[in-house]
C-alpha cells in the first residue's frame, strides 16, 4: 500500500530523466518541479498514464528541434502504444523497464520474468520496448541532420525513420531473441516437477546467451559477448530472488 506509490515515483524520475538526458532539447521540460509534479501524478495513477506522459515529453523534446521528426515518432509511439494496449494491457511497465535496464546493462531480466510470469504474448511488449531504445538512438541521429520544413523532408525524414528500424540487425536480433527466451522460459515453467520455475529460469538463461553469443558472433560485434554473459547470469539471479518473494513466501495471513 505505500511501497507501490513510492516505487512508482521513483520510476517516474528515472524515466523522465532518461528521458532529458538523451533527447532533453527542451530545456523547459527539464526543469526539477516539472519533473517532480509529473512523478508525483505518476505515482498515484495506472501505468497507462506514465507511458502516455513518456510519449507526450518525448514528442515535446524533438518537437522543440523538429516539428516534422516530432510528428514521424508521435505516430510510431502511438503504434506501438495501442498495440500494447490491446494485446498486453497489463505489461505497461514493461516498455519502461526495458529502456532502462539496458542502460544498467542488464536487460535479460525482462524477458526471463516474462517467460515466469506472464504468456507467450508478453512478446508484444518486449519487442515494443527494445524498438523504444533503438528509436532514441534513431531521435538523435535524425536531430543532427539537416531537413527543412516541406513536404519532400517530411517524407525524407519518415523513410530515413523506417528505414533505420526495419534494417536494424541488432534490433531484430535482440527481439527475436527475447521472444526466444520468452517462449522456452514459459515451457519450462508449465512442466510439473520440483523446481520447474528454478529450471526455467536457467532454460531461459541459457537460451540466452545462446541465442546472442550466435547473434553477436554473426554481426561482428564480439566486444558484447563478455558484458552479455555477465549480465545474463546478474539478471539471473535477480529473477531467482524476485520469484521467491511472489512464489514462496505467503502473504494470505498477513494481518493489520
Amino acid at each position: 500500500m505505500y511501497i507501490e506509490p513510492i516505487a512508482k515515483f521513483l520510476i517516474a524520475i528515472i524515466v523522465f530523466q532518461l528521458i532529458n538526458s538523451n533527447i532533453g532539447y527542451d530545456e523547459r521540460l527539464k526543469s526539477l518541479p516539472i519533473v517532480l509534479a509529473l512523478s508525483g501524478l505518476c505515482a498515484f495513477t495506472p501505468s497507462a498514464v506514465l507511458i502516455l506522459l513518456t510519449i507526450l515529453i518525448s514528442v515535446l523534446h524533438v518537437f522543440h528541434v523538429s516539428p516534422i521528426l516530432a510528428l514521424v515518432i508521435l505516430v510510431v509511439l502511438l503504434i506501438m502504444y495501442f498495440m500494447y494496449i490491446h494485446f498486453t494491457p497489463k505489461l505497461g511497465y514493461v516498455l519502461i523497464a526495458i529502456p532502462i535496464l539496458f542502460i544498467l546493462k542488464i536487460p535479460y531480466m525482462i524477458p526471463i520474468m516474462l517467460g515466469l510470469f506472464a504468456t507467450p504474448i508478453s512478446v508484444i511488449a518486449s519487442a515494443c520496448g527494445v524498438i523504444v531504445v533503438y528509436l532514441f538512438q534513431i531521435i538523435a541521429e535524425v536531430v543532427n541532420m539537416q531537413f527543412g520544413n516541406t513536404v519532400e523532408d517530411a517524407l525524407q525524414i519518415y523513410t530515413y525513420v523506417i528505414d533505420s528500424l526495419i534494417n536494424n540487425q541488432q534490433m531484430l536480433m535482440t527481439i527475436f531473441i527475447f521472444s526466444l527466451v520468452i517462449v522456452f522460459t514459459y515451457i519450462v515453467r508449465r512442466f510439473r516437477f520440483d523446481y520447474a520455475h528454478e529450471a526455467a529460469v536457467g532454460a531461459g538463461a541459457l537460451t540466452c546467451i545462446l541465442g546472442f553469443l550466435f547473434g553477436d558472433l554473426r554481426l561482428g560485434i564480439t566486444e558484447q559477448i563478455a558484458p552479455m554473459i555477465i549480465g545474463t547470469l546478474i539478471s539471473s539471479i535477480l529473477v531467482v530472488i524476485i520469484q521467491f518473494f511472489y512464489r514462496v513466501l505467503d502473504y494470505t495471513r498477513s494481518e493489520h
